[in-house]
């Protein structure tokens, strides 16, 4: 009997340990240039997560995690009203008080708005599966010697990271590991065969100098010039990123502070390159922007810019490369969160990058969050070069000026088999406080846009003004365009027809536009 007892107690001894294995929360401390945010407090689960300060429209938060766990958001009132972003997740949330509580399971990236304070972007990721060693063979610690980078941000990392990046390279490939810390930088070359691993809590941030930076480009319509903060060598391979750090270009200060601009991650004639659940803070113009690469994964990312300026600091613009996934995000800005674009070498900022010209083909948005003051999906405004073969899937637009867009605007490219499928829109918020639509698809040059599918879309509210299907003109028109099963509102059957739709400022320069519904009741 008493063997059976020890038996016993052990088995529920170990079933517990493992239990608690299973649910872990994974904080990340702030850096000593953040501060708290005052309007939001976090608990997951019982641990409390920090919430960082960002802009006078929305803060964030971030943490990793595994199994089933309770969110806790208490803030200074009590709350009357709320929305979970994305609505189609459908979470349930109770409130007492001035607490709002709801479970999560699996990594959920979120935007939370309570009452009429900030919004509070949360992302909860995964626990991390490829955690290297800090320490041993091809591993290159920035804090160990020769390199002793200053992880408490008093004086630039700059040398050190490079030199670490350059010995891994040198040795024929290795990890560069950044531990939690704040490592001021000026520009960072990327070389082939160096990952580059970043711990929750390391921030390698831009120093706001202009004198610390290499200028790269010109920005005629802002009259400014730029850099790439962190950027690839010249035909480079097998290039990555990952961990839980962030990469901050400091962008807004050196913009209204020097008239300076940055991008900050622009990976450029590479192949195979990869950046998996880092956050993106404040660009002083594009942010992450892969340019003539070929094989590139952006996955686990978050990416926020200041949203309450006309400061053209796109989340993510992919130009000119081929073969790319976009999966798992959030990005929010004031201008394009998730776009493509194709230029030639006479465009101003296109003046140094490496080699020629390049179609775009076979790139994929999938499970992204986007909330812009522009367009959320979105082709164009560029396509001085084909762009061909896009989709954007499974994804969420909370507010905009256009959630999804195709703009030939500018060049001589064709634009062809662009697919928007299962695309959940909820709300607007434009730039210019007017002129709001859900859908554009828009060709201002005499060239060809061709084979555009439109399909399961819940479209929550239509904007303020009609949407848009206009091609150029008539040796120029928009061919071959299917809206498929579009729901407006709460709706559960589609609409059948454009005025339904509210897609009423259509020109006759449309060869082939076809409505299709299709009833799925559980939308």
């Amino acid at each position: 009997m008493v063997r059976i007892i020890l038996l016993c107690v052990l088995m529920i001894g170990s079933t517990m340990l493992r239990a608690a294995e299973a649910t872990q929360v994974v904080t990340y401390p702030l850096a000593s240039c953040y501060q708290q945010g005052e309007q939001h407090t976090l608990r997951v689960g019982e641990t409390e997560v920090p919430v960082q300060a960002f802009t006078p429209i929305y803060d964030f938060t971030h943490f990793s995690f595994s199994g089933r766990q309770t969110v806790t958001i208490t803030v200074n009132e009590e709350i009357t009203n709320y929305t979970i972003t994305p609505l189609s997740l459908g979470l349930k949330a109770t409130v007492d008080g001035n607490k709002l509580s709801f479970d999560i399971e699996g990594s959920r990236y979120l935007i939370v708005k309570i009452n009429n304070l900030k919004e509070l972007a949360i992302a909860g990721d995964n626990l991390e599966t490829e955690v290297p060693d800090s320490e041993g063979e091809g591993i290159y610690n920035i804090l160990s010697k020769p390199y002793k980078a200053d992880k408490k941000g008093k004086k630039p990392s700059t040398v050190a990271i490079q030199t670490a990046i350059d010995d891994a390279c040198r040795n024929g490939g290795g990890i560069v590991y950044v531990p939690a810390g704040l490592y001021y930088c000026g520009n960072l070359v990327l070389r082939s065969n160096v990952h580059i691993y970043m711990e929750g809590g390391a921030v390698i941030r831009g120093t706001g100098n202009p004198k610390d930076y290499i200028t790269h480009y010109r920005k005629e319509s802002l009259q400014m010039d730029g850099t790439w903060f962190i950027y690839t060598d010249e035909n480079t391979s097998n290039i990555k990123i990952y961990g839980r750090g962030t990469i901050d270009g400091n962008g807004s200060y050196m913009r209204n502070q020097h008239k300076y601009l940055n991008n900050l991650l622009m990976p450029m004639q590479c192949s195979g390159f990869t950046v998996d659940g880092i956050t993106f803070i404040d660009s002083g113009l594009w942010g992450v922007i892969p340019t003539r690469c070929d094989h590139v994964l952006l996955q686990n990312t978050k990416h926020y810019n200041e949203n309450d300026k006309d400061h053209e600091d796109d989340s993510i613009d992919i130009q000119e490369c081929q073969h790319v996934l976009v999966r798992h995000t959030i990005a929010i800005a004031e201008d394009d969160t998730y776009s493509t674009k194709t230029w030639t070498h006479t465009t101003d900022i296109a003046d140094k990058w490496y080699g020629d010209p390049e179609p775009l083909d076979d790139v994929t948005f999938d499970d992204c969050l986007g909330w812009s003051r522009c367009a959320t999906f979105k082709l164009g405004f560029g396509v001085e070069q084909d762009q061909t073969n896009l989709r954007f899937v499974n994804s969420t637009s909370y507010k905009s000026m256009r959630a999804i867009a195709v703009n030939h605007k500018w060049g001589k490219g064709i634009a062809r088999n662009v697919v928007f499928d299962n695309i959940d829109i909820e709300g607007f918020w434009p730039r210019d406080k007017n002129n709001s639509r859900w859908l554009e698809i828009y060709l201002q040059a005499p060239e060809t846009v061709e084979d555009i599918v439109i399909r399961n879309v819940r479209v929550r509210d239509k904007g303020n003004t009609p949407s848009i299907i206009k091609g150029y003109d008539a040796k120029h028109p928009l061919k071959n365009i299917i809206l498929e099963n579009i729901y407006m509102y709460d709706r559960n059957v589609p609409a059948y027809s454009l005025e339904e739709m509210n897609i009423t400022d259509v020109n006759k320069y449309i060869e082939r536009l076809q409505l299709i519904q299709t009833y799925h009741a559980n939308r």
